[in-house]
């Protein structure tokens, strides 16, 4: 959510994608992240959520998008989003502004976050606190 906050901050409008990538398997399905996104940007007025299962560039040209706001973390993730920048330009004909991680958020990562989750370790502090209540039902739930 920092890094969503700080781009919107920074852009008239930005628009958030929930991507779904059948090669990769997510810990929830991609219609729960799009509802975790809305809910947890419901007060940033300038962000609007959508969810897609095709390319970022279709998205860009769809919303009309002037460039693309990516974190990065560390040099790996630097390395993969300049990677992707460059696909992205070819693909879309935008520029990617690349927002590094605070300090407080550079070792949270979706890996950690489901490690976390699988030993029912405290994962509070790592997503936003309106759907900590969600993704604690949903754990429970598909445990079963």
């Amino acid at each position: 959510m920092d890094l969503i906050k700080r781009a919107a901050a920074i852009c008239d409008e930005l628009v958030v994608a929930a991507m779904y990538n059948p090669a990769k398997t997510g810990l929830f399905p991609p219609e729960m992240r799009y509802e975790f996104l809305k809910k947890s940007c419901k007060n940033l007025k300038n962000v609007k959520i959508c969810i897609s299962s095709g390319l970022l560039s279709d998205i860009i040209k769809e919303e009309g998008c002037d460039a693309i706001v990516r974190g990065v973390r560390n040099l790996s993730d630097y390395e993969t989003e300049r990677d992707r920048a460059v696909m992205n330009k070819q693909l879309s004909g935008v520029d990617t502004i690349l927002l590094y991680a605070g300090a407080e958020y550079l070792h949270v990562s979706s890996s950690v976050v489901r490690e976390l989750m699988h030993f029912d370790g405290d994962i509070s502090g790592l997503i936003p606190a309106e759907i900590l209540e969600d993704v604690q039902t949903y754990k429970k739930n598909s445990k079963a």
